[in-house]
């Protein structure tokens, strides 16, 4: 079972990475920014721990809890940047909150205000950070997608699938 923990990771890490990156891009018009290997990193780190955030909610439907620490070993090597420290810190502002009802959006506000940030270096303004929520709704469907593929969850890409394809951001 373990080698095909590894496989499975291996298949979907580069998904992962290209969902990851795409979504960075379609962010483009929101925001207004030169680009900078230091910036771009942060973006990266940012985006790179809430798929992880995301990840922990969707792979328990998949493996067992003894499996779920693995999977998401062998996949973190393969989506951080080399500025690890920076990704471990964003991925604990995600998953710090216990599994309390009235924490459940609090992930979602951080990482659209973590976003905003690090494009703008600025606190971003409300409208800032309701304009990059709105994009997130996208990046959810398009990792429960990568991760149904390398799952072989047909049941779950024929849902999505049309989801995804109704989605204009």
């Amino acid at each position: 079972m373990e080698s095909d923990l590894i496989r499975i990771a291996a298949h979907l890490a580069p998904k992962l990475v290209s969902v990851r990156d795409d979504w960075i891009r379609s962010l483009e018009s929101l925001v207004t920014h030169r680009s900078t290997p230091t910036r771009d990193s942060v973006v990266s780190s940012v985006v790179s721990a809430y798929q992880i955030h995301l990840l922990l909610q969707i792979v328990p439907f998949y493996l067992e809890p003894t499996q779920i620490d693995r999977f998401v070993e062998e996949l973190v090597g393969t989506l951080t940047l080399p500025e690890s420290t920076l990704f471990e810190t964003y991925l604990a502002r995600y998953t710090e909150f216990p599994r309390r009802r009235e924490d459940r959006w609090q992930p979602l506000f951080r990482f659209t205000f973590d976003i905003a940030l690090a494009y703008n270096h600025k606190k971003p303004s409300s409208t800032e950070s309701r304009a990059i929520s709105r994009h997130v709704p996208r990046l959810v469907l398009l990792i429960g997608l990568a991760v149904a593929e390398a799952f072989g969850d047909d049941e779950t890409i024929a849902e999505l699938r049309p989801q995804l394809t109704n989605r204009v951001n």
